[in-house]
C-alpha cells in the first residue's frame, strides 16, 4: 500500500499537529491530497492521501488493508495522537464514516465531501460519539444532499456536531476557502 504525506509549511516537530487521512473514490491518494493540499497547509494539518482505497472493493478487503496501514501511519507520520480525522470524496467519505466505527482510534471527526453512510444497512453501526462532521456538498449534488437529513439524524443520535459546508458546484471536492473553513471548524468543534 502506498500513501502521500504532506507536512504544513508552518510544521514544527514540537507541535503536533493534527492528522488528516483521506480518501478516493477511485483509489487515488495523491489526488485527493492534492485537493485538500492548500487548506490543510492554511490549517496547520498534516494531511495523508491513501492509494488502492477505491469504490466497489471487497469491504472486507478494504477494512484489513486499512487495519494494517493505520498502526503504520501512526508511527511513521508525526502528529498529535489525539488528534485524528478521517475525509473523503464521494465513497471516500463513506468510507472515512465506516472506518472510524471498524478501527477504534480517538477520531475527532470526519470532512465528507459528497459522501453519505449507504443506505439503512449502515445506520446501526456503533459510530463513536462526539465527532465533527463537516458535510461539504455542491449545491447541485443531488444524490449526495438526499441523503444529508436522514444521514444527520443518525449521526446526531451520538451527540455529533454537524455543519454543512454548501458549495457552488456538483459531484466534487468544494474549493480551497471551503475546505480551510471546514477544517477550521472541526477543530474548533471537536476540542468542545
Amino acid at each position: 500500500m502506498t500513501y502521500h504525506v504532506q507536512y504544513p509549511k508552518s510544521y514544527d516537530p514540537n507541535q503536533k499537529p493534527p492528522l488528516l487521512i483521506l480518501f478516493s473514490p477511485g483509489g487515488k491518494g495523491k489526488g485527493i491530497l492534492g485537493s485538500f493540499a492548500e487548506a490543510a497547509d492554511q490549517a496547520g494539518w498534516v494531511a495523508v492521501g491513501c492509494d488502492g482505497f477505491k469504490n466497489k472493493m471487497d469491504e472486507d478487503l478494504g477494512r484489513s488493508m486499512f487495519e494494517e496501514l493505520l498502526p503504520h501511519l501512526e508511527a511513521n507520520v508525526d502528529h498529535d495522537p489525539t488528534s485524528l480525522y478521517l475525509g473523503g470524496m464521494s465513497g471516500g467519505a463513506w468510507r472515512a464514516y465506516h472506518y472510524s466505527v471498524w478501527l477504534g482510534r480517538p477520531w475527532q471527526g470526519i470532512a465528507a465531501c459528497g459522501g453519505w453512510l449507504g443506505g439503512s444497512e449502515y445506520y446501526d453501526l456503533n459510530y463513536p460519539e462526539k465527532m465533527a462532521i463537516a458535510v461539504i456538498n455542491g449545491d447541485s449534488d443531488k444524490n449526495a444532499n438526499a441523503g444529508v437529513d436522514k444521514d444527520s439524524g443518525v449521526l446526531e443520535i451520538r451527540s455529533y456536531s454537524i455543519k454543512a459546508f454548501p458549495f457552488s458546484g456538483g459531484h466534487t471536492v468544494g474549493p480551497t476557502e471551503v475546505l480551510l473553513e471546514a477544517l477550521t471548524w472541526m477543530e474548533s468543534a471537536s476540542s468542545n
